[in-house]
């Protein structure tokens, strides 16, 4: 009985122990993504256009949510006399997050692009200020729209450092393009390739 005791605690340790394993390298790798060390992936499936030398570091099925206003109605009416009533009511309004569509979520190294059945959104990572993730997604709130954008994901942690880290890397190279003075200013245009994303 002694040597059964012995090897069960053997093993919850060394399960203690791979979990903190794990807990450590998710600590790094969330670190390496917020410092901008991105992955690079190939994608498929689904068509957009990308800019010239854009890469992309993230993709994955998801659901848009946007707040809507939902209002809530309540209230009566009382007959005082033969066609007279008295009408008595309440009206409330408040804000709740409602899927707008389903589609592709996609991370580049210039922008966040959701691609949906109903609607596609290209959002220019410069224009992000704020990234909140939630246990099954994360929000973003960015310059010229009121109202903040959800999205659905299975490692909203993974989403948010990713996105942030993609912001300094683009903030980093902007920098860099300001203390240098451009002698090439012939390739204005940005070239467009079509990708598949899965």
């Amino acid at each position: 009985m002694g040597e059964w005791k012995r090897k069960r605690e053997e093993r919850a340790e060394q399960r203690r122990i791979e979990e903190e394993k794990a807990r450590q390298k998710r600590i790094k790798q969330l670190s390496d993504f917020e410092k901008g060390k991105l992955p690079k992936l190939s994608v498929k499936n689904v068509s957009v256009v990308f800019k010239k030398n854009e890469i992309v570091h993230r993709a994955e099925r998801t659901n848009l949510y946007e707040p809507r206003s939902v209002r809530n109605y309540g209230g009566g009416s009382i007959r005082i006399a033969k066609g007279i009533r008295l009408h008595a009511g309440q009206a409330e309004s408040h804000l709740e997050n409602r899927q707008i569509d389903s589609g592709s979520l996609i991370l580049t190294s210039q922008r966040l692009v959701f691609v949906g059945g109903l609607r596609t959104t290209s959002i220019d990572l410069r224009k992000i200020f704020n990234i909140i993730p939630f246990e099954d997604g994360f929000q973003i709130n960015r310059e010229g729209k009121n109202r903040p954008e959800s999205f659905s994901s299975e490692d909203s942690e993974v989403w948010a450092a990713s996105i942030k880290g993609a912001i300094k890397n683009l903030k980093g190279k902007r920098d860099s393009k300001e203390k240098t003075t451009s002698e090439d200013d012939t390739d204005k245009h940005d070239e467009e390739m079509i990708v598949d994303i899965e």
